[in-house]
């Protein structure tokens, strides 16, 4: 069998196809408080899903009043190729800056290093309420067999009020000898 590069190595828009294969962690005991799958979501890059951090029930992050919340979602391991890239779609609506409901990617190599790819903190404050277009190259993870992690916490029990934090249209991509990936 010949060796074939997929340009796509793995993509999600949670629209029709569930997690394929994420798994999701949340520090409360309830399923439906922290990551999870928001299939008629009213905010989402494209129709009609989204992977959102909140709870349906309240439409709201701030699960137990007065009290932090985290919680991870978490691709399967890739290998990944040349001029691989990682893009998405991210919308805040919770405080600005990076000491409070912090959002952070970051990627674990196959010896267990975990290195932060991208975090809110980074994010201008007029980029709250807004879908952002999240690109990071994964060049310097050529070959090697990684994991790649979204991550919210609270911190603090204050100000959780906000909608959450809503993820949409994830694509892992890598050129296949045409080109550099896309933005």
């Amino acid at each position: 069998m010949t060796n074939c590069c997929k340009p796509v190595l793995w993509e999600n828009h949670f629209d029709n196809n569930g997690l394929l294969e994420m798994t999701l962690a949340n520090s409360t005991q309830s399923p439906v408080q922290g990551w999870q799958l928001r299939p008629q979501s009213p905010i989402s890059q494209s129709p009609q899903g989204v992977l959102w951090y909140g709870d349906p029930n309240t439409n709201n992050f701030d699960f137990v009043p007065g009290q932090p919340s985290s919680g991870t979602a978490t691709l399967p391991f890739m290998q990944i190729g040349a001029a691989a890239a990682l893009k998405f779609f991210v919308y805040y609506d919770c405080e600005a800056g990076a000491q409070y409901d912090q959002f952070n990617v970051t990627i674990t190599d196959a010896a267990g290093k975990k290195t932060t790819l991208y975090t809110k903190g980074v994010s201008p404050p007029e980029g709250m309420q807004m879908w952002l277009p999240i690109y990071v190259p994964l060049d310097a993870y050529k070959g090697q067999t990684v994991q790649i992690q979204f991550f919210f916490n609270t911190f603090d029990g204050i100000g959780n009020a906000g909608q959450g934090v809503f993820i949409d249209d994830v694509v892992i991509s890598q050129s296949c000898g045409t080109g550099p990936p896309t933005p």
